[in-house]
């Protein structure tokens, strides 16, 4: 099977999905956010387990593999010890002190805002020239964080962004490519962390470019629910998203959607910022609660 997916609404890749979930990027501030959330929402009672389309990208696709695993709690207790360790996960992921290189692919990355293919190539070609660590640190920063294990069943698709071609590439179960691999690659930072392979592919996180939730995974599922970090503000980084969410709604996907209350771009890779984060996403989930669960009741 081809990893290479062409991003369309058109093709309306998931009409077949009755509950849909999208889990998009936002470093380890978005993962401990999520993770408070969903869980509040299991607490509640929303069975956010039973979506039949989980759609995880970066940060997203760490907690949409675990809450598929339902590992999602012991998630919450890694996030804690990050969280009283800062030094570690500043050192797992911290961009401070980089090389020439790195701040290039940084910058390159940074200032890309759309997903056409010679954009994604030009960040590509910078990200495989960054001098950065051993791919397979990452990768076992990856276990150690999400777990080990085979893929958690057919609903998990993670993206990543092939760095040659420019194409999204979307690893699901049927591809052959573990969810360790698929998880690596979607969370590569460029400049940050090297780009992964993922069968013939060499593959950066799926956040480069214009959007970092991939929406046209879900067009045509009965329901959605959506996690973003930006929202959808109708200017700026996340105008691309704004317009995806549109496109969502108008194939006839019942859409919610959940944003923190309050994000600065120095929390993204902080860990001491993982407390707030979990928090935050814990009272946002207890008061949303309600709403999603009409949601996944209508089926």
């Amino acid at each position: 099977m081809t990893l290479a997916c062409e991003i369309s609404f058109d093709a309306r890749y998931g009409q077949e999905a009755s509950r849909g979930l999208c889990l998009g990027g936002g470093g380890i501030f978005f993962v401990a956010w999520q993770v408070g959330y969903l869980t509040a929402l299991m607490d509640a009672g929303v069975a956010v387990r039973s979506a039949d389309r989980v759609v995880g990208t970066s940060a997203g696709s760490l907690v949409a593999t675990v809450l598929v695993r339902d590992g999602l709690r012991r998630l919450q207790v890694e996030l804690d010890v990050l969280g009283h360790f800062p030094r570690l996960a500043k050192q797992e992921s911290s961009s401070k002190h980089m090389h020439p290189s790195q701040e290039r692919a940084w910058d390159i990355f940074e200032r890309t805002t759309s997903s056409d293919h010679e954009s994604i190539r030009t960040v590509g070609h910078a990200a495989l020239a960054a001098q950065t660590a051993a791919p397979e640190d990452l990768r076992r920063t990856i276990t150690r964080v999400a777990g080990n294990g085979d893929w958690p069943g057919e609903a998990v698709h993670i993206t990543c962004m092939d760095t040659f071609t420019g194409e999204r590439c979307v690893v699901q179960q049927e591809s052959g490519a573990s969810p360790t691999e698929a998880m690596a690659a979607s969370t590569a930072l460029p400049g940050m962390f090297p780009p992964q392979q993922v069968l013939d592919r060499k593959c950066m996180d799926g956040g480069v470019g214009a959007t970092a939730l991939h929406l046209d995974l879900l067009a045509g599922a009965k329901t959605a629910l959506v996690l973003s970090l930006r929202g959808f503000t109708a200017s700026g980084a996340t105008q691309q998203d704004a317009t995806d969410l549109i496109a969502l709604k108008e194939s006839g996907t019942r859409v919610i959607t959940a944003v923190p209350e309050s994000f600065s771009d120095d929390q993204m890779m902080d860990p001491s910022a993982i407390p707030t984060a979990w928090d935050m996403g814990s009272r946002q989930g207890a008061a949303d609660a309600p709403a999603v669960l009409e949601l996944w009741s209508t089926i």
